[in-house]
């Protein structure tokens, strides 16, 4: 074995490291005995699923894991023709051939465009019927928890967006009900575990990584994932931002207990209501 795969094998088996740490340091397993991984193929939730199936086996071999796959905005998965896209074949064919199974929901709602106005509202609308459909079958709410494929970067994103919404002062006085709202939806999606009116616990944000070592983590061991980008992509604001912290990647040193770190000496807590989100969803987002 030459000096550079050493090297390669030492580094990833950091990045599982602190994949590990993560989940012990905010003991975000601790009573629970299934997962419902909430997968949409994409590189980060299959990064975090990987892992996730990873330290299962590993370590709590009780836990029940699962996979839930919508596959909504529909040009993501298939062609015109209907035909799966080849990314998202090969994305079901490694985790059969792994023996790690998956429900795939496919949705007949009319797919997005460009032109699509509200079209992170409509995806998230339509996948979070088919998921609460989905869990509304799961008697053990308690000892369930729903995982999602949050990153660092999307904690940064929400971050940012909380400081421009407030005009960099972190204070919600003096705001209509839906700035109030988004702001505290972004406040909940940067809580890494919260237990919901519904019964079930969320687990997010489980992946405290850059964008770079995602990708080149599942590069370097020929994981796949979709690949195909959606079309109202462009127009949203953390796709752009995390753009940004891609080129200053080299001089980004955040983490998450940062994160939390700042919100505390800013005097920002979590909120413990979900009253004032607009969207009534607790599992998806966009």
């Amino acid at each position: 074995m030459n000096m550079e795969n050493l090297a390669n094998i030492n580094e990833f088996g950091e990045v599982y490291g602190r994949f590990c740490k993560t989940i012990e340091d905010f003991d975000l397993l601790n009573d629970i005995k299934e997962i419902v991984f909430l997968f949409s193929g994409g590189k980060d939730a299959t990064f975090g699923f990987y892992f996730m199936n990873k330290y299962i086996r590993e370590n709590m071999p009780n836990i029940k894991l699962h996979a839930l796959m919508v596959t909504y905005p529909t040009h993501v998965y298939y062609k015109k023709d209907k035909k799966k896209y080849d990314s998202f074949q090969r994305v079901i064919n490694f985790w059969n051939n792994i023996g790690v199974s998956f429900e795939i929901f496919d949705s007949d709602k009319e797919d997005l465009n460009k032109e699509s106005t509200d079209g992170c509202k409509t995806c998230k609308s339509i996948r979070k019927k088919i998921i609460d459909n989905y869990l509304s079958n799961i008697t053990d709410k308690k000892n369930t928890a729903i995982v999602t494929g949050y990153t660092l970067y999307d904690v940064l994103a929400y971050l940012q967006e909380y400081s421009l919404v407030t005009n960099f002062s972190l204070k919600m006085d003096g705001y209509d009900k839906r700035t109030t709202g988004r702001v505290m939806n972004c406040l909940h999606k940067m809580n890494i575990k919260e237990n919901l009116p519904n019964g079930f616990r969320i687990i997010r944000p489980l992946l405290v990584f850059k964008e770079d070592e995602i990708r080149n983590y599942l590069h370097n061991f020929n994981i796949p994932y979709v690949d195909t980008p959606c079309v109202v992509a462009p127009t949203k604001h953390k796709r752009a931002y995390f753009q940004s912290l891609n080129v200053v990647s080299h001089i980004n040193n955040s983490n998450y207990s940062g994160v939390l770190t700042f919100l505390k000496k800013n005097h920002i807590e979590f909120p413990n209501s979900f009253e004032d989100i607009e969207y009534d969803n607790f599992f998806t987002d966009c």
